[in-house]
């Protein structure tokens, strides 16, 4: 049974990151890929199960400010989204977010990386179209 909560959440990461991003002044060049897997499918169906095409959104900004304090942005996102793990190295963290326990469609990850010359930092999203 679909509780209302997760009705009115659904669809929204996307647009709760962008909204994040907008106050931290980084703006997504946005694109989507398309991935044939069998990650989202019960493990009830067996061995012989088929795959799907799932699309995924893959932004990236390349100019994001030099002044951005990682902790915060990503402090921000841990208010509203649960962190399932996180890779901290020398270039920037590597953090896995998620929405729903049970769902596996609702994870998400954010990227921060140092560029090699000190322009500011690249930052990633990529997580599942429409989530």
């Amino acid at each position: 049974m679909i509780k209302l909560r997760d009705l009115i959440s659904e669809g929204k990461i996307s647009s709760d990151i962008e909204r994040i991003a907008k106050k931290f002044d980084i703006k997504f060049k946005k694109k989507t890929k398309k991935v044939y897997t069998n990650a989202f499918m019960k493990p009830t169906q067996g061995f012989d199960m088929k795959g799907e095409d799932v699309t995924y959104d893959d932004w990236m900004d390349y100019d994001s400010p030099e002044d951005l304090d990682i902790d915060k942005f990503l402090k921000e996102i841990s208010k509203k989204y649960k962190e399932t793990d996180r890779l901290d190295t020398r270039s920037g963290p590597h953090v896995t977010f998620m929405n729903r326990k049970k769902d596996p469609k609702t994870k998400f990850v954010i990227s921060i990386g140092n560029g090699m010359f000190p322009a500011g930092y690249y930052v990633s999203y990529e997580g599942v179209k429409g989530q």
